[in-house]
């Protein structure tokens, strides 16, 4: 451990984490129902981050009447705390615990792919309120390389990735394209979210829930650079307070079809599954802030502090 965690100004860090190890010695209903909890307040405590995702069910299901869409928030909020207490789950419950928590579920054709040595596979994986939980169940099952972002507060960009290189064969940095290709050239398994609103430099716009996002169109390239399969991955909480791993059907290439036709298809994927699990999916990031005509979708803005 490095000596920089020792210091007194992460005693709160610190804090934070001896909690988290103390919650998940409850058993599960309980700890499900203090993180129902802890959500309800987090959401009581950031407006912004509630209006963020209010904002976003409006857009994505404006079918719904506005109790079944309040309800739905709701049932977000504690989903949303739940991911926290399963954030401890994920640090501090052993391999065979979480085993016996989980199931896990594969097309087999995709599954024969992923334990190809040989074969490279992007995951195509997507942001669920399990967060830290859904990487190390499927750590589990399945041997993958992960994309990791570095965080700005450097005992938690530390703690976190030490936690999931347990789960992931190897970490790679979100830019460093070469070490990507030479991990998918070596016939890995790399896990790979798409489903964020990463800039239109990067992106083609492809409707998700009915409305255009900006869906980062990677995949081609790394096909066409590494022969990288495609195959969708998610990761849910079931009403039992379960969880299941599950390898969905390879999405392969058709002949002329551009990258606004491949994002097309992967946001119709993550549609059909988020649909299943509407609470659970990360309505928290602001997916359609940029617009093809070059605007920006009317998210709130942040409170600022009076001067």
């Amino acid at each position: 451990m490095p000596k920089f965690l020792a210091s007194p100004r992460y005693f709160g860090h610190w804090l934070v984490c001896g909690l988290l190890w103390l919650l998940v010695q409850f058993p599960q209903p309980l700890r499900m129902a203090i993180g129902g909890a802890l959500g309800r307040l987090l959401f009581c405590l950031m407006p912004y981050r509630r209006k963020i995702s209010e904002t976003n069910l409006r857009a994505a299901f404006p079918d719904l009447d506005d109790a079944a869409r309040n309800r739905l928030l709701r049932e977000h909020a504690q989903s949303i705390g739940r991911g926290v207490i399963e954030t401890g789950m994920a640090w501090y419950l052993s391999e065979k615990k979480l085993r016996a928590l989980s199931r896990f579920e594969a097309d087999p054709d995709a599954l024969a792919l992923l334990r190809d040595p040989t074969v490279p596979v992007v995951l195509i994986g997507s942001h669920s309120t399990l967060m830290e939980l859904g990487v190390r169940l499927l750590g589990l099952y399945v041997d993958a390389g992960g994309m990791y972002r570095p965080l700005n507060d450097p005992f938690y960009h530390y703690w976190i990735k030490h936690h999931r290189a347990r789960a992931a064969t190897e970490l790679i940095h979100y830019k460093d394209m070469r070490h990507t290709l030479r991990f998918l050239q070596a016939g890995g398994n790399l896990w790979y979210a798409l489903d964020q609103d990463m800039g239109p430099r990067v992106s083609v716009f492809a409707p998700f829930f009915g409305l255009e996002a900006a869906s980062v169109n990677i995949l081609p390239k790394l096909r066409e650079r590494t022969g990288a399969h495609w195959i969708p991955v998610y990761m849910w909480r079931e009403a039992d307070g379960r969880y299941v791993v599950r390898v969905a059907p390879e999405i392969t290439p058709l002949a002329g079809e551009s990258d606004t036709d491949v994002m097309r298809r992967v946001n119709a994927d993550y549609e059909r599954e988020i649909k299943k699990h509407p609470a659970q999916y990360y309505w928290l990031h602001r997916r359609y802030k940029n617009r093809p005509d070059g605007s920006r979708y009317p998210y709130p803005e942040k409170r600022r502090k009076k001067p």
